[in-house]
Order: C-alpha cells, then structure tokens, then sequence
C-alpha cells in the first residue's frame, strides 16, 4: 500500500497562518478586557451624570454569547 500526501507544505503554510491570527486575537481581546468604560448620561435638565464603570469582560462575553447565538439561530 502506498500512501502519497500532496500539498503538505500549503497545509503547514495555513497552520501557521491560523496560529499568528490565534495569537493576535488572543491579544486583542486581552486589551479589550483590561479596558474600563464609562457611560455618561444627561438628564432633562442638561445636568451631565456618570453611570457605574462596566466590566468590559462581561460586556465582550455577553457579546460573544449573542453573535454564537444569531449564528446557531437561536
């Protein structure tokens, strides 16, 4: 029996690709977990107020939760 693999190198090519990507957005969402938002609101009166900080972790995994969601259509 003789078994032949074609185009490994395309294949390795593309698992490095997808690593570097992996890795990038592993850091993209560690900067978007460690950053704080804040909300401002204005009343009738033009009096400007400050809502409580957000915990932006809970805001992206909320997110995530909702986009898996729509893809699963649920």
């Amino acid at each position: 029996m003789r078994i032949e693999i074609v185009n490994l190198s395309d294949f390795i090519e593309s698992a490095k690709e997808v690593t570097k990507k992996a890795e990038e957005l592993e850091l993209a969402v560690q900067r978007l977990n460690e950053m704080e938002l804040e909300l401002k609101t204005k009343s009738a009166d033009e009096k400007e107020s400050i809502a409580p900080m957000i915990d932006s972790e809970k805001l992206i995994t909320r997110y995530y939760q909702r986009t898996m969601n729509e893809e699963n259509g649920k």
